[in-house]
């Protein structure tokens, strides 16, 4: 039986209604700490941090179980947040003694655009 881990995207955010529950069924529950959970494919052992309870779920790729503990969804969610405007753009955030380059379509870097 073959899983679908080598197609999935390092990190991504999953519907909640549908992809999360269907996803996390197909997962073993190794351990949860704060507000994160580590699940494990049965089939080729991949790690997965998810947080599911804060901001929104988020799935993310990880390489060993001791890399769970000090785990941090913010650089995985600043990512996508900046995906989802298209990238950035060649002009600067608009907020005072800011130097980052704005999201495209919005005046503001991925740290202004969004109160994290």
């Amino acid at each position: 039986m073959k899983c679908r881990c080598v197609q999935l995207s390092d990190f991504f955010e999953p519907n909640p209604d549908e992809e999360l529950s269907e996803f996390l069924d197909a997962m073993n529950h190794v351990e949860s700490f704060e507000e994160y959970a580590l699940f494990q494919c049965p089939i080729c052992s991949q790690y997965y941090a998810v947080e599911q309870w804060s901001r929104g779920p988020i799935v993310v790729k990880i390489e060993t179980k001791e890399e769970f503990i000090s785990f941090d969804d913010l650089p995985y969610r600043k990512k996508l947040f900046i995906d989802s405007y298209g990238g950035l753009s060649d002009k600067k955030c608009i907020q005072a003694g800011c130097e980052e380059k704005a999201l495209v379509n919005l005046v503001f870097c991925v740290e202004h655009g969004f109160e994290w």
